[in-house]
């Protein structure tokens, strides 16, 4: 049985993981659920999996598990005993646990792009212990799993749809059509 340490359980890469461990519960065991706080989501997931530890950010007793919080707790966190720890935390409030886990040699899934690009040079040599699990970064992981690195000369992202999917001319696309993107709230930048 493999366990896994999710960071972001309540999001949508957390959510989707869990969608997963629930097909497969004879050979997937979720050790550690983490949220930015307690809530009726964290809550249920904790009814239904079990995990031994809760990491919230903030403290918040509950009954029947182990709870870390705080700057302390993400330290207490990256020394768990799982298979793999799956970061589901958008933005630069996943840098820090992606920092932490892969100091301690954790094999790492991600689907926090930002984590990646601002440690660059800081923890290059523990790039084999991550796995890109978001949609661009996770193409581009698969392409080059399938050649040869020095055969690459440049990667280009393309959008993946968002707002302009179905949009057959892009011609007088403005910023805040960019912004209304069906799945999400975009941020400005």
């Amino acid at each position: 049985m493999k366990g896994i340490a999710l960071l972001g359980s309540t999001g949508s890469i957390g959510t989707q993981t869990l969608e997963i461990v629930r097909r497969y519960t004879e050979k997937l065991k979720v050790k550690l659920l983490a949220a930015s706080k307690l809530s009726e989501k964290l809550l249920q997931q904790i009814e239904e999996f079990r995990p031994e530890f809760v990491y919230i950010k903030e403290y918040s007793p509950v009954r029947g598990v182990k709870v870390l919080s705080g700057e302390e707790g993400l330290h207490e966190l990256a020394e768990i005993d799982a298979d793999i720890f799956i970061n589901g935390i958008a933005g630069i409030a996943g840098i820090k646990p992606t920092y932490l886990l892969l100091k301690k040699n954790r094999r790492l899934a991600t689907a926090n792009k930002e984590a990646i690009i601002c440690l660059g040079e800081v923890l290059k040599e523990k790039y084999s212990e991550i796995i890109p699990i978001d949609s661009e970064h996770c193409a581009i992981f698969q392409c080059l799993q399938a050649g040869k690195k020095e055969e690459v000369k440049r990667i280009i992202l393309t959008a993946s749809g968002g707002p302009f999917w179905n949009v057959k001319n892009l011609e007088g696309i403005t910023p805040e059509d960019a912004l209304k993107h069906p799945k999400w709230k975009m941020g400005k930048r």
